[in-house]
């Protein structure tokens, strides 16, 4: 057992790369049974990129009727990606802008537990939510 210490107490010396990192971007259409129009790109997406990939990889999948989600950022809003996806017969819903800032919910009887003494807690309790 003290061997096994001395051992693993020794610094391991070795190489390890610094700033040569690659950026690889996984683009896929969810299905509630599989994954559909899946893409890797190398390095980050960009507008050019994305338009391309509905153009030619995600515009062919979607049966008419189908919804569309995407996220929010303006490479996804351009007039290309919205006439492919409705020419597939889908319809086009964007998820809302991220903030960083979140809204800060009052709990039930925290600080303005003296209203629920003087008013009827029906009235005030989910109101303040």
């Amino acid at each position: 057992m003290r061997d096994q210490a001395r051992l693993d107490s020794r610094r391991l010396v070795g190489k390890v790369p610094h700033g040569h990192w690659r950026t690889l971007t996984f683009i896929s259409a969810l299905r509630a049974d599989r994954i559909d129009a899946p893409c890797v790109f190398d390095g980050p997406v960009n507008a050019r990129s994305f338009i391309a990939y509905v153009e030619q990889i995600l515009a062919p999948t979607p049966r008419p009727g189908d919804i569309v989600i995407t996220d929010n950022p303006d490479s996804h809003k351009g007039p290309p990606v919205r006439r492919a996806v409705r020419q597939a017969g889908a319809k086009l819903l964007f998820l809302p802008p991220y903030t960083r800032r979140r809204r800060r919910r009052r709990r039930p009887g925290g600080s303005g537990r003296w209203r629920s003494r003087t008013l009827p807690m029906a009235a005030t309790a989910w109101r303040r939510c």
